[in-house]
Formats: structure tokens, sequence, C-alpha cells
């Protein structure tokens, strides 16, 4: 014998609608957020649906099983907005506040051209010694008083190799 299944009465809306919001603001969960509420809804509906019975009173299982199954769902749900929200980066939006240009336009194609690197690097495998120490160290971030120090140059040595790459930099520009 198949069973008619009711639905819920204004009253029961009310009463589940409310058990939600007492579980947001027991996690702290913003009440804006739809997509969480209905994430919320599904779970408590998916409860219900396996146990109807067990829903008869207020403190019957039924409830704590779904008061469960939403907070997982919740917390799955919020980790995967989390990682939308805070690890990836729209390509859409500026580079920075001061420069209009979308980031899209300023990503390099991963098969783009790499002429102008093998260029650029077999220029600098062409200058002296230290100019080329100087111009790898200031590729890979250092400051010129780090590259004096871990080189062990004098003051003078140092700026006038730096002004040494400022001018082959220079004459590479021009070329």
């Amino acid at each position: 014998m198949k069973r008619k299944k009711k639905s819920f009465s204004l009253r029961g809306y009310r009463f589940i609608d409310g058990f939600i919001w007492e579980i947001f603001d027991f996690f702290h969960l913003p009440h804006q957020n739809k997509d969480l509420y209905q994430c919320a809804w599904v779970a408590f509906l998916s409860a219900y649906q396996e146990r109807p019975l067990s829903f008869s009173r207020t403190n019957s299982p039924g409830w704590m099983r779904a008061y469960h199954i939403i907070w997982d769902a919740l917390a799955k749900e919020q980790k995967c907005t989390n990682i939308w929200r805070y690890k990836y980066t729209s390509a859409d939006q500026p580079a920075r506040y001061d420069i209009p240009t979308p980031l899209i336009e300023l990503q390099h194609s991963r098969h783009g051209d790499f002429q102008n690197s093998v260029c650029f690097h077999d220029y600098l495998a062409h200058l002296g010694p230290d100019t080329r120490l100087m111009a790898y160290g200031l590729i890979h971030g250092d400051t010129i008083e780090e590259i004096q120090s871990y080189l062990r140059w004098d003051y003078d040595h140092t700026h006038f190799i730096y002004n040494d790459l400022r001018e082959k930099m220079e004459e590479y520009l021009r070329i």
C-alpha cells in the first residue's frame, strides 16, 4: 500500500524556516546568502524524505539528524564558495586600482613568443661576469645592498657595476 505524501502546512514551513535560521545564527552565517539558505532547505528535505516519521515531535531524532545533515551541507557549500572567492582572482578585474587594464590583457600566453626571452638571456650571457651577476640578482628580486653583501663587493664597485648594467640595458632597449 502506497502512502500519499503530505506537504507541509504554513506553520510547518515557518517552523522549518526558523530551524534553518537558528542554524545560520549559531554558526554566524550571513542571512543574505540565498545559496546557503537554499542548500540548507535541500539538506533538510533530503533528511525528511528518508525518514518523515522521525520528525513527529519537537525533540525526535529526525531533527538532530537533519541538523547534522544541514550543517555538513552548509560547511561543504561554504568551502566551495570560499575557494572561488579567496583563491581565484577574476581576470576581468583591473591589475591595480590605478591601472584600468584587466588582468587578462596583461597575462602572457602559455604558448606565446619565447623569442624575446631567449634574446634577452643571450644578451646577458655576453656581458661581463660582474654585470651579469648583478643583472640576475636584480631579476631574482634582490636589492642592490643584498647583492653587494653576498658578493662581498665594496660600495664603489657595486655602483660602478650597477651603472654599467643600466647603460647596457638602455643599449639593449635601443636594439
